[in-house]
């Protein structure tokens, strides 16, 4: 268009010459009895000059309202596009355990990352409010403590009633009320992944005396930030309830909340990168494994141009009646989509020792879920060797001033 309207500005005198001689031509060819349409057309003739000629004066263009009007159509895309980014970014983008790209770490840089990893896994028991049945110390400090009442009760003349209470007066049951009563959820170190960079295998990777690698601590980062998904929902769904117990001046235990266990996570070893790819961790009878494959889910996503994949499996055990509620929560403002879903019901303990669920009927329910880690976020601190087999690169730094 600039173009055109400089042509204009060169040879606006030739077009006006030239609008001029057609004008005579035509009254010469058709006489003087036509003269009126010849006006009209003589007019509308000098209407378009006379736009030609401001529009060149003005340097706009004649279409500028339909320019605008695409350029605040783009504007507003490109507005959406860096809001829905950043959206992405806050959902999907982890803090890593440590503040340096791994293919740059040192040394004593990687070990402070085994340190690191393993105080945010020693984190998760305490964040989820959780723990185990009572221990054999847990019981004999029980039974003593039993004895203790009844022998002050006898001392007092008070009555020791011994058969209506008979069962509450048992140590293991005893001690298993009052675990469960201090606790929000059952779980233990072993409900976590089984990882080859758990310090609870000593000839894991990072624990043989020597500093870890780049991969081995990338692989030990996405089981973090895998497991971190299902930890923080589990904490977050059961101190909800808790809050609302409180405020009708209920106490918060295992008995009434959600989530009753969590029984384990387990996450594919790596990446789903082939849809034809097969989870190589071996399945195990108390440990439900992830699908391990894109062409095993009805998704059939793998990692792409945009996002690398993870499958995890989570076993938990639930009130029965707040199941769906749960799986809702689960995935709710998470990239995190259930592939598949198992539940079967829980016989109702009414030894009460061991791990006391409540009185309301509970489910084991299993979840195949798959995760997605955007490729944005993540490149740029990735170890060679995991870009290589991405067969990605690692994005070029900007340039700054004066480079």
């Amino acid at each position: 268009m600039k173009a055109v309207i400089e042509i204009i500005k060169r040879f606006l005198f030739e077009i006006i010459c030239g609008v001029a001689a057609i004008a005579g031509i035509v009254l010469i060819y058709l006489g003087a009895s036509n003269m009126s349409s010849i006006k009209e057309n003589m007019q509308a003739a000098l209407s378009v000059r006379q736009e030609l000629k401001s529009a060149a004066n003005a340097g706009k263009l004649i279409n500028k309202d339909a320019v605008e009007k695409a350029k605040s159509r783009v504007d507003k895309i490109m507005a959406a596009d860096k809001n829905l980014r950043s959206k992405i970014r806050d959902i999907n983008y982890y803090k890593p355990l440590i503040d340096v790209p791994f293919h740059l770490a040192t040394p004593a840089q990687r070990s402070d990352f085994k340190l690191e990893y393993q105080k945010e896994v020693n984190s998760w028991l305490d964040k989820m409010k959780a723990g185990d049945i009572p221990t054999a110390d847990d019981i004999a400090q029980t039974r003593d403590r039993i004895d203790e009442d009844k022998s002050q009760r006898k001392e007092l003349g008070l009555e020791v009633k011994t058969d209506e209470n008979a069962m509450i007066n048992r140590p293991e049951v005893r001690a298993a009320i009052t675990k469960a009563q201090s606790i929000y959820c059952y779980a233990t170190e072993n409900s976590f992944q089984e990882s080859d960079v758990s310090e609870r295998n000593p000839m894991a990777p990072m624990y043989v005396g020597k500093p870890p690698s780049a991969e081995q601590m990338w692989h030990a980062q996405l089981e973090v930030w895998t497991q971190r998904l299902i930890i923080d929902k589990v904490a977050e769904i059961n101190n909800a309830a808790a809050a609302e117990l409180e405020q009708e001046g209920s106490r918060a235990w295992v008995g009434n909340l959600p989530i009753k266990e969590l029984v384990s996570i387990q996450t594919t070893q790596y990446y789903v990168t082939d849809a034809t790819s097969k989870n190589t961790v071996v399945q195990s009878k108390d440990r439900a494994m992830p699908p391990g494959s894109a062409d095993a889910v009805f998704t059939g996503n793998k990692s792409n141009e945009l996002y690398e994949v993870m499958q995890l499996t989570t076993v938990l055990i639930v009130d029965a009646a707040k199941m769906p509620k749960i799986m809702s929560e689960l995935s709710r403002d998470r990239f995190l989509t259930i592939l598949n879903v198992e539940y079967e019901s829980v016989e109702p303990n009414s030894s009460m020792q061991g791990k006391i669920y409540g009185d309301q009927p509970v489910v084991k329910l299993t979840l195949d879920m798959e995760t997605e880690f955007f490729s944005e976020f993540y490149l740029p601190i990735m170890p060679n060797e995991t870009l290589e087999l991405l067969k990605k690169k690692r994005p070029e730094e900007p340039k700054t001033e004066g480079a």
